[in-house]
């Protein structure tokens, strides 16, 4: 129960933030969302080192983290799918759940490779060491989408723009295959 407990603060906060992110997202501009959403995550994860033997600053640092994940999640599919042609829309979609998921699984078995390899002597149970270097990994990343941002139309082009009606009336209709 107690880690149960200590943990509900994340997946709250993720809801409440990913439900209100589109109109974050408007209000501040889709960069600067995702920029404060790595930042939120980065600093949860700082929270969860610094503050590992205190509980409830341990449990306060999961709405931190739970908002920044809510955001990131409600916000970047959204920027992807809005950068194809709207008849690409679905495959951009599963071109990023794809990368979604070989990232998440990449990220599971390094992390898992991390814990087993990094174990309290004469036992299974992973040491804290490892919750360190795993946490410390996951401000890195944090980082780094924080400093990749900005260059988000030079790494993944531009949104989408619809042709102008006379662009389309001068050119012939694309059969699809």
């Amino acid at each position: 129960m107690g880690i149960a407990f200590a943990i509900t603060p994340v997946p709250i906060a993720l809801m409440i933030s990913a439900a209100l992110a589109d109109r974050f997202a408007r209000r501040f501009g889709t960069r600067t969302a995702l920029q404060i959403s790595a930042a939120l995550i980065s600093t949860w994860f700082g929270g969860l080192i610094v503050f590992r033997h205190t509980l409830s600053a341990f449990i306060s640092m999961g709405f931190v983290g739970g908002t920044g994940i809510g955001l990131f999640v409600a916000i970047l599919p959204a920027l992807v799918i809005s950068r194809a042609r709207p008849e690409d829309s679905a495959i951009a979609g599963a071109l990023y759940n794809t990368a979604r998921t070989v990232a998440g699984a990449t990220a599971g078995a390094i992390c898992a490779a991390i814990m087993s390899g990094m174990l309290i002597s004469g036992s299974k149970i992973p040491n804290e060491g490892a919750f360190i270097t795993v946490w410390s990994g996951c401000i890195g990343a944090g980082v780094l989408i924080f400093m990749l941002v900005p260059f988000l139309n030079k790494l993944g082009g531009k949104a989408y723009q619809p042709e102008s009606p006379e662009q389309v009336i001068n050119h012939p209709v694309r059969e699809s295959s």
